[in-house]
């Protein structure tokens, strides 16, 4: 993989945010019914990396065994 940019580099850097963790997404409902989603990880230094790259537009939205579900400004992408 050849990175051009500091854009690139940093994109990538993200989506490895986003990517490389033992967290799962969970949700909950408030008392008026809102859908709130929140990471539960192994340690409070992953989930604060995961929560950053979601603020930073790479979000995690679901995972399963084989699969990390995640979306960024451009798309939603399946990552196995």
């Amino acid at each position: 993989m050849h990175l051009k940019t500091q854009k690139d580099l940093l994109s990538e850097f993200m989506k490895i945010l986003a990517l490389a963790h033992n967290c799962e997404v969970e949700t909950y409902f408030d008392k008026d019914g809102k859908e709130h989603k929140f990471y539960n990880g192994p340690s409070p230094d992953e989930v604060a990396l995961v929560e950053f790259a979601s603020k930073m537009n790479y979000d995690c939205i679901e995972t399963k065994e084989e699969m990390i579900v995640m979306s960024t400004l451009e798309n939603n992408t399946c990552h196995e």
